[in-house]
């Protein structure tokens, strides 16, 4: 009986291995109309507009060769996670950004989601197969997704969104 228990949890402990992470926690000043690149390949994004002057990036990189770069100066910032030497698979993160509301935003992502909310500024966002959500009253959004559904909660003077095989859903106003 001991045995039978001994080896029911040792084939549950190897059955379900946990994806080991890092902690991400990274602070660059910013201007309040800064223009922020991240690049996203795989996992979820969430950018948050608030009312300080910097950025900062916050969530988890799965463990690999990979590593988070943010760089840039005030007036314009770039962020991603990308793979070391001749280790280009990227790892998947999981990352929050919180930019200066009036900043002007770009993301590109593969297999990633990107959430933005409380930004002013212009927005660009494309993904391959992640879900595209805008929330809040952006200068202008063009959100776009090959696979994934795109949804804008939002008041903007100008809207371009579209989907391939996702549906596109408007929940707000645009001129």
């Amino acid at each position: 009986m001991r045995i039978l228990a001994g080896t029911v949890l040792l084939a549950l402990a190897v059955g379900s291995p946990a994806t080991a992470q890092r902690s991400v926690d990274q602070r660059r000043p910013a201007a309040r109309d800064a223009a922020v690149s991240i690049y996203m390949l795989r996992g979820s994004v969430r950018v948050v507009g608030w009312a300080v002057d910097s950025v900062v990036v916050t969530g988890a990189v799965a463990e690999g060769p990979g590593q988070l770069f943010l760089g840039g100066s005030r007036r314009g910032l770039k962020l991603g996670v990308w793979g070391q030497g001749k280790e280009l698979e990227p790892q998947a993160a999981d990352l929050e950004v919180r930019v200066p509301a009036g900043s002007r935003v770009w993301v590109k992502a593969a297999d990633a989601g990107i959430e933005v909310t409380g930004v002013h500024g212009g927005l660009d966002l494309y993904s391959v197969g992640g879900p595209i959500r805008v929330a809040g009253s952006p200068r202008d959004v063009r959100a776009e997704s090959m696979a994934g559904d795109v949804e804008i909660a939002a008041s903007t003077p100008s809207l371009r969104a579209k989907s391939a095989s996702g549906t596109v859903l408007l929940r707000g106003s645009a001129e």
